[in-house]
């Protein structure tokens, strides 16, 4: 079965984390995307492809 690498950036205090999650499906890749407190997240296939993309809008604290 195909796995799925979700890519989640956090900026917290003027640092960026990037946190790197793996799926077996799309489906389950997402479902956590929408549930994630993470500024900018991107799903990736098997063959490195964005799939899923979200972008959520960081307070002016998130940057500081």
């Amino acid at each position: 079965m195909a796995r799925h690498k979700l890519r989640a950036h956090h900026w917290k205090d003027g640092v960026l984390n990037i946190i790197d999650h793996y799926f077996e499906n799309l489906e389950h890749a997402i479902a956590f995307s929408n549930s994630s407190d993470a500024h900018s997240i991107k799903v990736y296939d098997e063959n490195n492809e964005i799939v899923h993309s979200v972008q959520k809008t960081a307070t002016p604290e998130s940057y500081a």
